[in-house]
């Protein structure tokens, strides 16, 4: 076990070309198992060559295995940090080149193959969307490849293929269905339009843009109104939005008080709508971060802390953040959180983490607490 990542969990894949090992962690699209979809998309190249972007790369598998057993040059694009952190440990681990680059998008302006396993929680717009624009940069004649468990999941992007490629075909591979064709002329339709909603708290309303797939996407969720109606935070705080989604939190904060904001989260796309939301609520934050946890701040301290964490994520990543927390909240700091009550981090934080627990408030299921250091 790698003890970087006391989360991890140890995978290994036998091929003909040999013997894999992967890291995976709490929080990925998988931690268990390798995806048929995965491998699928690595016998649809072939013995490929160029250059290849594989989205939603998770923990780097296709990537990892392209790299060793065809002629490609692959990037690996992801919006987890977290994954993003297993892309790179994999590709090390497996002696393969691979590329790897967090982003909410496509980032590269041209590719000569284009493929992706797109993750069953990410909603079919959002996929759609992806796909159209990694589509857009793939050269004449590469291949492009999507990949699921079963038919259905392909279908909502066949009129891409129908639109932009030739010699498209659906078949299934292994475990998994692969719809596949040549890139062609046509231009792919992109601009997905986002969600646009008001959201009041307390005396102040905020405007929000969202998008599917984003915690809460169509409305200030009723844990977080929660969270911001106890919240108390002073002029000149050090303040940390912590997993910060969409923004909702910073933009309450930030609208109501003459703090220093800070915010990060893992997801690239919640971190690109965090800086416009900000911005559309009049806060100008410090600095807006795409990080596991608190890995994007070297030596800061904060005043006060803020967060509604991903409990669905995996107690791997709900103990790294609070691990953060404890280590970075200065001696009269104070760290606000809201959770369901049957998590019970009132307890966590006291006898794993050595703070202070008060539950401030309670409704409807939700706890909201603050912890303050010993």
């Amino acid at each position: 076990m790698d003890t970087r990542f006391p989360d991890g969990h140890e995978l290994t894949l036998s091929r003909a070309s040999g013997r894999y090992a992967f890291l995976t962690r709490d929080g990925l699209v998988s931690k268990t198992t390798v995806r048929p979809a995965e491998t699928a998309l690595v016998e649809t190249l072939g013995d490929a060559d160029g250059d290849a972007v594989v989205l939603g790369a998770d923990f780097g598998v296709v990537p990892t295995l392209l790299a060793r057993e065809t002629g490609c040059r692959p990037t690996a694009v992801t919006t987890s940090a977290r994954a993003a952190d297993c892309c790179r440990v994999n590709a090390d681990r497996n002696d393969a080149a691979v590329g790897v680059t967090l982003d909410a998008w496509v980032p590269v302006e041209r590719a000569d193959h284009l493929l992706y396993a797109p993750a069953d929680a990410v909603p079919a717009a959002v996929a759609r969307e992806r796909l159209a624009r990694g589509v857009a940069a793939t050269a004449a004649g590469g291949t492009v490849a999507v990949a699921a468990p079963d038919p259905d999941g392909v279908a909502p992007f066949r009129a891409v293929f129908d639109r932009c490629c030739r010699g498209v075909t659906r078949e299934r591979v292994g475990d998994a269905t692969v719809l596949s064709g040549r890139r062609a002329d046509g231009d792919p339709e992109t601009g997905l339009e986002p969600n646009s909603f008001r959201a009041t708290v307390g005396e102040y309303t905020c405007r929000f843009l969202t998008l599917p797939g984003l915690f809460s996407w169509r409305g200030v969720d009723d844990g977080t109104a929660a969270l911001l109606e106890a919240v108390s935070v002073a002029d000149g705080d050090r303040v940390l939005d912590l997993a910060c989604g969409y923004g909702a939190v910073g933009a309450f904060v930030g609208a109501r008080t003459d703090c220093r904001l800070y915010a990060t989260d893992d997801d690239a796309l919640a971190t690109r709508f965090a800086r416009r939301n900000y911005e559309r609520n009049g806060v100008d934050p410090q600095t807006v971060v795409t990080a596991d946890g608190l890995d994007g701040f070297d030596d800061e301290s904060f005043d006060t802390v803020v967060a509604n964490p991903p409990t669905h994520a995996g107690s791997g990543v709900t103990r790294k953040l609070f691990a953060g927390v404890a280590d970075r909240l200065t001696p009269d700091g104070a760290f606000w959180l809201v959770y369901n009550e049957v998590m019970g981090y009132d307890y966590t934080l006291r006898t794993e983490y050595d703070l202070a627990v008060d539950v401030v408030a309670a409704s409807e299921g939700f706890e909201v607490a603050v912890a303050r250091p010993n």
